[in-house]
């Protein structure tokens, strides 16, 4: 024996699991063959549930407990799974599913590799290991499939010279077509391509994992490829220009994005006063509903009462008798564009105080004199009466209501002349 000699093995250490498109086509061919054979076992399955339901109901109802029950009802859910699964092996759904889905792929898949085509014969007058023989309306439809996802190409007309114009004058009709049908035939089938749209259609993983789609591709015309503008979402080719719009998945907003980003505030007392202030002095922006204005002046003309003449007390009854309690924080909007008064104001430095001393009420209250049953500040219409009485602006402090419980009062009272002897401000009782 020569020492040159080395062994090898005839096994395959790395053994690809490749499949072709006719060994799986075949395989769900057998798949509907089998489904077809089970058919009278399924026929009997359904028969002896419909036995079973009918003994359950002809129970009597006193008899039938809650497990009968739940028993009857999964016999129910058996019986229509079986029956849709019987309607699909009636109308061969499955196979028209199967064949409207790759039809066109097994089509051109036997056409390139010279192969039967269902009842065709070949060169070699050899026919397939077909299991199923499909009939001229599936094979209809599938054709029909195939022209349906054939994209016709929409040509645009460039700028050329003028001999170049008068030339594609004199073209026929007809050469518009053959120019689409010689597009269509530039674009190269091959097996790899087939098996690709093949297991991308039945195979989840394989279209998770293997195919991915490619946003930029190659020109039509010129066969380059083309550029991704991520800014206007299109690609474009170099050469000549033609564009296409794509979608782009991404978190990052473009700076041609416009958006309104509320901003986040943390939760501060100051915010509810500064909104009791703008209620009073009508500055925020309401917008009152017809209906309410139109009920006031109903109201105003049934008891022929003038306008001038007209109080708040007035509207508040009117609100409440037609259930209008969200507006009451208006009262004074409402009031002053019926009347026709101006809405009393109060000077910059008194806003400011009136703020600066509700501060200082709430600190001093957190930290000294907050009850140990109590989570929550002060009632905020009782605090800027007492702060406008304390500034003399006693015409302001009435707009803000107080307690009508008597036993509220004297314990908000009692907390407020303590804020008051620390602060050094005048204390009026209620």
């Amino acid at each position: 024996m020569c020492d040159d000699y080395k062994y090898k093995s005839d096994k395959h250490q790395f053994r690809a699991k490749s499949r072709t498109i006719d060994e799986m086509h075949n395989d769900y061919l057998d798949e509907f063959k089998i489904l077809t054979e089970n058919k009278p076992q399924l026929l009997e399955k359904i028969r002896v549930i419909e036995q079973e339901i009918n003994k359950l109901s002809q129970q009597k109802i006193s008899n039938l407990d809650l497990q009968h029950s739940r028993q009857k009802n999964e016999l129910k859910e058996q019986q229509e799974k079986l029956q849709q699964e019987l309607s699909k092996i009636d109308t061969n759904k499955n196979i028209v599913d199967y064949f409207y889905k790759c039809g066109d792929i097994i089509y051109d898949y036997y056409d390139l590799t010279n192969g039967i085509l269902y009842g065709q014969d070949t060169e070699d007058n050899e026919k397939p290991n077909s299991h199923i023989e499909i009939s001229k309306e599936l094979m209809e439809l599938t054709k029909i499939n195939k022209t349906k996802k054939v994209k016709k190409e929409v040509r645009k007309r460039k700028k050329e010279d003028e001999n170049n114009d008068n030339q594609d004058n004199n073209n026929s009709i007809m050469s518009f077509f053959t120019n689409n049908d010689d597009n269509n035939d530039s674009k190269k089938i091959c097996k790899t391509s087939l098996q690709n749209e093949y297991l991308t259609i039945f195979d989840a993983d394989y279209a998770s994992k293997t195919n991915k789609v490619s946003l930029i591709k190659d020109c039509e015309k010129c066969n380059i490829k083309m550029i991704l503008l991520y800014s206007d979402a299109k690609i474009v080719c170099p050469s000549c220009g033609l564009s296409e719009i794509i979608i782009i998945e991404t978190d990052v907003p473009l700076h041609k994005e416009t958006f309104n980003e509320k901003p986040k505030y943390p939760y501060k007392r100051i915010g509810h006063c500064v909104e009791k202030l703008n209620q009073l002095l009508c500055k925020k922006t309401i917008s009152i509903p017809t209906d309410v204005y139109t009920k006031i002046y109903q109201e105003i003309k049934k008891h022929s009462i003038e306008k001038e003449t007209i109080s708040e007390e007035f509207i508040h009854k009117v609100l409440k008798k037609n259930k209008w309690v969200m507006l009451y924080d208006d009262i004074r909007y409402i009031h002053s564009k019926i009347t026709g008064s101006v809405p009393e104001t109060i000077t910059r430095d008194e806003y400011e105080e009136v703020l600066k001393r509700f501060n200082i009420a709430d600190d001093m209250y957190e930290k000294k004199f907050k009850p140990k049953d109590r989570n929550n500040f002060l009632k905020y219409t009782y605090v800027l009466n007492k702060i406008f009485l304390s500034i003399d602006r006693p015409d302001i402090a009435k707009h803000f209501k107080l307690f009508k419980s008597a036993i509220r009062t004297k314990n908000h009272d009692k907390v407020w002349k303590y804020i008051c002897d620390e602060t050094g401000w005048k204390y009026f009782s209620s």
